[in-house]
């Protein structure tokens, strides 16, 4: 009977140690988990701002375009207006009989 208690008593031993040991592996997991997630959080707060800044980089490029387009569009109408007046001089030159006053 004590052989038995002495051997019922190191296996509990043995699995006592064994659950402390998963115990503190589950700690040290659990640890590195918690450092994992502090670590993903700052990433994402980094990204957050990084973001924020980029969005802000799109508007002023957005807003850069449009002022572009508008000062093209601007181009192009005056392109047009001195091409219209160009055809007037020259519809207005082409109607004079130089030829006649010489």
């Amino acid at each position: 009977m004590v052989a038995f208690l002495s051997t019922r008593s190191s296996d509990l031993e043995k699995r006592l140690n064994e659950v402390n040991l998963k115990l503190l592996q589950d700690g040290e997991l659990a640890t590195l988990n918690e450092n994992k997630i502090k670590m993903l959080e700052q990433n994402y707060s980094q990204l957050e701002m990084e973001k924020s800044s980029v969005d802000n980089k799109l508007k002023v490029l957005i807003k850069e375009v449009k002022n572009l387009r508008a000062r093209n569009q601007d181009l192009e109408d005056a392109y047009q207006h001195i091409t219209n007046g160009y055809l007037d001089i020259k519809i207005v030159f082409d109607n004079l009989d130089i030829g006649n006053y010489s």
